[in-house]
């Protein structure tokens, strides 16, 4: 049996109707407050550095497109320090940034998602091994004592997605001017950050390809590159880790800046992968891994290039392979600690160590041979940044 539908009364639905018109206005407007008090305190944030092509409010988002830090290098009355190697901090087509509405109401400013397209940033490893990105934002120091005395702001960010992306990394621990490594295309996904206290753990996603040196014939190809993967989670603050980071292919030639004596025999040819797993927890690292070098070839003096290629020849598997288990420690607080220098001194002892079992009755030559690629695979804790000829 069927029931009619009871009636409404006309002036009880236009009730109804008037909340829910109610409703959706006081959506409307509270989402494009949020999105007007992130558009001020993005422009405000981000400093005269900066130049922005446009920016917009949307219905609970604000977009901004054309954006450019630009490089700053010294202030009138201050010391200078070393100009930046790049003219921009940070450039980006295209970045969305979605607040969450409630958060307003709350002392903790929340987003979402911050989507960034199609950007390029440069990031520098000074000569005293310190990391700086974006040091306009990141360096900030307060120029009032309201401010020094005042509670930060508390700012939480869902999700950051880094889309189709660059990044230049100058290092100038290892030569001057500093060495410049190219990542493109750069993928990366970062969950749960607190951008200002840098507390708590985040998970991490990134991928990317580094660019080796273009020849002629590879111009069109991508046979000089290589791949990298960092897989894990971290907290910023504390430099707690738990991170799986593979390298695969990656030719060596384009990391012998690393090598502590590639100005007298340099690398030929040959690529490296890695696979490690690393855990700081307390300061400490735990880091075990696989080092593979493939078909490596070093350039040298005729005779003696000759034999440390053969030797390298007698230790490679049938695959062209020298593959070489590590595990990496250390106090990751200690201004002695190098990750890059310690890696390099454990690709450098295994290499010693095969050669020399290989090489006992070779005589003086083979020695010879054994103490150059030593010498070219250690770490000299006390060397200074070479000077690029």
């Amino acid at each position: 049996m069927l029931y009619p539908f009871p009636k409404i009364p006309r002036s009880k639905l236009l009730r109804i109707g008037g909340v829910l018109v109610f409703v959706l206005l006081l959506f409307f407007l509270l989402s494009q407050y949020a999105a007007h008090v992130m558009k001020n305190e993005i422009v405000a944030a981000l400093g005269p550095e900066s130049e922005i092509a446009s920016i917009s409010v949307g219905l609970g988002n604000v977009e901004i497109k054309g954006l450019t830090i630009h490089a700053k290098n010294g202030e009138e009355g201050k010391p200078r320090r070393a100009p930046w190697p790049s003219a921009e901090y940070l450039r980006a087509e295209r970045i969305v940034i979605r607040p969450a509405l409630l958060s307003l109401l709350s002392s903790e400013i929340r987003c979402h998602s911050v989507l960034i397209e199609k950007a390029y940033l440069s990031v520098l490893r000074a000569h005293n091994g310190k990391m700086r990105i974006l040091p306009t934002l990141t360096e900030k120091k307060t120029d009032s004592p309201e401010k020094e005395n005042g509670a930060p702001p508390r700012l939480f960010i869902g999700e950051i997605r880094l889309v189709d992306s660059a990044l230049d990394f100058f290092d100038a621990t290892v030569r001057q001017p500093a060495l410049k490594l190219r990542v493109e295309p750069l993928n990366a996904r970062v969950e749960s950050l607190r951008p200002l206290e840098l507390t708590g753990m985040s998970a991490l996603n990134v991928e990317g390809t580094l660019k080796g040196e273009r020849s002629a014939k590879a111009e069109q190809t991508n046979a000089n590159d290589g791949a990298f993967q960092v897989q894990g989670k971290m907290e910023l603050a504390s430099k707690e880790s738990d991170l799986k980071i593979r390298m695969s292919g990656v030719r060596l030639a384009v990391l012998q800046d690393y090598l502590r004596d590639a100005a007298n025999m340099g690398i030929q040819r040959g690529t490296l992968s890695l696979d490690m797993h690393s855990v700081v927890k307390n300061g400490q690292l735990n880091a075990p891994g696989t080092v593979v070098l493939k078909n490596l070839r070093l350039s040298g003096a005729p005779v003696l290039g000759q034999a440390q290629n053969a030797a390298l020849s007698a230790i490679q598997d049938d695959k062209g392979e020298i593959r070489i288990p590590f595990v990496l420690s250390g106090n990751v607080d200690s201004p002695s600690f190098s990750l890059n220098k310690s890696i390099v001194t454990h690709i450098g002892g295994a290499i010693t160590e095969k050669l020399s079992g290989g090489l006992k009755s070779v005589g003086e030559l083979g020695k010879k041979s054994v103490d150059a690629v030593s010498n070219l695979f250690s770490s000299d804790s006390n060397s200074k940044p070479k000077k690029k000829r």
